[in-house]
């Protein structure tokens, strides 16, 4: 009879199966946004960057680090130790192309590891707007505001784009180089979770307009009920790229005739 009850208990509320699920993206993107919905459903723990903690220490040893520090454990085993806060709750967190660099640890051989952990879900949110996502990089750490609560209003602060050397992510690449990294890590993920069950997102169709659209889109693939959670932050960079950049001509010019020629006009 109690085996009867259990099985009759998770087949009426399945959401409460525990299901583990990766996100990939290249960062201002909307994740944390995201993030922040998901984290309000009460069947979901999610765990956020899981290495920007250790990554944040680096960053106090050595400001603007470019090679990585020392892992205070093993990546996997980080990883093991933050799945295990999270009980019978379905279990998330994100990780960014370049963090593999940072935990010394190959995608491919990162992903073989997670899926012997019972992961089988997987999201990719990229923004489809590189220039703008660099634009937002660039600023936030000039600034350091990364986020705005809902409500406030973001501040109008041009920035200069040092086309030949833009230090982001830990890394200084021309601004050609940066758009063609970013989208050479897009096709890398899509790559490597070819044949898995894989969600994909893009900002400028899920989350700019409606975050909870994203929101919607993820609950249904990690197989949870949807509930009503509160948008909690505002967009930091809502004006035009011309606005935006001091150096918006020197930035058309090196964007003239490439691919990327249309980033300018959004």
């Amino acid at each position: 009879m109690l085996l009867n009850f259990i099985n009759n208990f998770f087949k009426k509320d399945s959401s409460l199966c525990a299901s583990k699920v990766a996100m990939f993206h290249i960062g201002r993107c909307g994740s944390t946004v995201v993030a922040k919905l998901l984290e309000q459903h009460r069947n979901i723990f999610w765990a956020n960057e899981l290495y920007e903690p250790i990554f944040k220490q680096w960053n106090l040893l050595n400001p603007d680090f470019t090679q990585p520090g020392v892992m205070p454990m093993l990546p996997i085993d980080y990883l093991k130790k933050s799945i295990s806060k999270s009980n019978t709750k379905t279990y998330g967190f994100e990780i960014k192309p370049y963090h593999f660099r940072l935990i010394n640890m190959p995608m491919k051989k990162y992903l073989t590891e997670i899926e012997m952990l019972g992961f089988q879900h997987f999201i990719l949110l990229d923004r489809k707007n590189k220039l703008r996502k660099i634009i937002s990089s660039i600023k936030a750490k000039k600034s350091g505001v990364y986020h705005l609560k809902k409500g406030s209003k973001p501040q109008l602060e041009k920035i200069t784009i040092p086309i030949d050397n833009i230090q982001i992510d830990h890394e200084s690449k021309s601004l050609i180089n940066f758009i063609d990294k970013y989208q050479k890590d897009v096709d890398v993920i899509n790559k490597n979770l070819e044949g898995k069950k894989i969600l994909k997102l893009t900002y400028e169709d899920d989350i700019e307009n409606d975050p909870l659209k994203a929101y919607s889109k993820i609950c249904d693939f990690i197989g949870v009920k949807t509930t009503k959670p509160t948008i909690s932050l505002s967009k930091t960079t809502p004006f035009s790229i011309r606005d935006l950049i001091e150096n918006f001509d020197e930035v058309a010019s090196c964007l003239a005739n490439t691919p990327y020629e249309w980033m300018l006009e959004i």
